[in-house]
């Protein structure tokens, strides 16, 4: 519990600087793009191997272009302040990103293969991605949160417990390292949302445009929320909740009309729930 007050105490100034604009005068991170050396197990929520066995990717130009987003710059500056804070003086930090099919989380360890040799890296974070540009947005600012916060402490994966029902959200109430963890994550997600420019983002969280008409389910204008509540992130309730300080209220709803109670904005006060499980509250 320490050093989850440690990291507490870290994460406003870890907030204000990777929000900041400028730029800094250096690169933000040597971004090295490793791909497995053999088949890896990704049926779980996450993959439990550990020290899993990599090597460099060729095509090192294509991935940087995914890059070049505003959530992925954001979640380069924020891994640069991060290791800044832990590696006063340190230079440039490298950041890995191994791209695993099926995989989105971030993890301590690995090893790296080269013609002659193996190289270990115990205590260096990273993120398990699948090949995809879309993955490089949210889900690499989500996943770089807990790569900051395994920085911080020093290299290693934060003791949280397995113990809630429902997936990482912020109804969902776990142990408190957990909620901790997964709240500072989401809440970039939320950042993200909030001030990203791209166009797709700002129809998808803002609604600027209507859009009639028939369409796909994911992307019809009258399925819009309810498609979200379908899918296990539901990133625009996530978004929604966090801006609107909407997380504080019981989220077990046993009657008829959820879609509607998630969607209105009044909340009965008798509701709002206890400190502990507020402390236990991701998105709290």
């Amino acid at each position: 519990m320490r050093d989850l007050a440690a990291m507490r105490d870290l994460a406003v100034p870890l907030i204000l600087f990777s929000l900041c604009s400028a730029a800094w005068a250096q690169e933000l991170a040597n971004v090295i793009v490793l791909e497995p050396v053999s088949k890896i197990d990704t049926r779980g929520a996450e993959v439990t191997e550990k020290m899993l066995l990599f090597r460099k990717a060729a095509e090192l130009a294509k991935y940087s272009g995914w890059l070049r987003n505003e959530s992925a710059q954001r979640a380069l500056r924020l891994y640069r302040v991060g290791y800044e804070i832990a590696h006063a003086g340190g230079g440039t930090p490298d950041y890995y990103v191994a791209l695993v099919p099926g995989s989105n989380h971030a993890a301590v360890g690995f090893r790296i293969q080269s013609e002659d040799r193996i190289e270990d890296h115990p205590r260096q974070t990273y993120i398990l991605l699948d090949a995809d540009p879309s993955r490089f947005e949210t889900t690499l600012l989500h996943e770089t949160g807990h790569m900051v916060m395994e920085t911080l402490a020093g290299g290693r994966q934060l003791d949280g417990k397995e113990t809630s029902s429902i997936p990482h959200s912020t109804a969902t109430l776990s142990d408190r390292t957990t909620a901790f963890s997964e709240g500072y994550a989401i809440h970039l997600e939320t950042l993200a949302a909030h001030l990203n420019h791209d166009q797709s983002t700002r129809q998808h969280f803002h609604r600027e445009l209507v859009l009639f008409g028939d369409g796909p389910f994911r992307e019809a204008e009258y399925f819009h929320h309810s498609a979200d509540l379908a899918s296990f992130s539901q990133n625009i309730a996530r978004y929604l909740d966090v801006r609107d300080n909407n997380f504080s209220f019981e989220s077990a709803f046993q009657n008829p009309d959820y879609l509607r109670v998630q969607l209105e904005k009044a909340r009965d006060f008798a509701t709002v729930r206890d400190a502990n499980q507020l402390l236990q509250s991701e998105g709290f």
